[in-house]
């Protein structure tokens, strides 16, 4: 009976090591969001981000190393070695300080802030996720550059010319 007591305890005492180990040792695991509800924000401080669907773009807040200045912006997330921004919406403005917030606030409208596959920005209600039931989306709003869904936003004379990707880099 000792025996048995004796191989249960050792059992029980591997299977806890085990979890530990698994718990607290394995790398984390994170999970991609591309919406923001208004009852969350991205701040500067969480490092969090919006990411596209198919993980193409990456919204959020950055910081260029050669600069003391923090923007918002998209940009594509696994292309180069170095960040290469498709849209920065303070460009002109950038926070002096790391206490930055992007928070969807709606007068107790169900909003929703939403990265598209296409690397479009949107703001819409949470029940209307068609085109025309946009409130705001980045790509009206173009910083020098277009990613591969902006071009349907040129003049109709530069359509037809296929416009190549101008990327820029901080």
């Amino acid at each position: 009976m000792k025996g048995a007591q004796s191989t249960c305890h050792h059992s029980y005492t591997l299977s806890l090591l085990l979890v530990s180990i698994l718990l607290f040792h394995h790398p984390t695991v994170s999970v991609d969001v591309n919406t923001l509800s208004s009852t969350e924000s991205l701040t500067i401080s969480s490092n969090r981000t919006l990411v596209s669907p198919g993980g193409v773009f990456e919204l959020g807040f950055f910081k260029p190393s050669a600069l003391q200045r923090w923007y918002l912006g998209i940009w594509y997330r696994e292309v180069f070695d170095q960040k290469t921004y498709a849209w920065v919406a303070n460009r002109d403005n950038p926070l002096s300080n790391s206490i930055g917030t992007l928070k969807i606030s709606g007068n107790n409208l169900v909003l929703l802030a939403e990265l598209l596959p296409n690397g479009n920005f949107v703001m819409r209600y949470s029940n209307n996720d068609t085109p025309s039931g946009f409130l705001w989306q980045s790509f009206d709003f173009p910083t020098g550059y277009f990613t591969s869904g902006d071009e349907t936003r040129l003049p109709s004379q530069n359509r037809a010319q296929q416009v190549p990707h101008i990327m820029e880099k901080f």
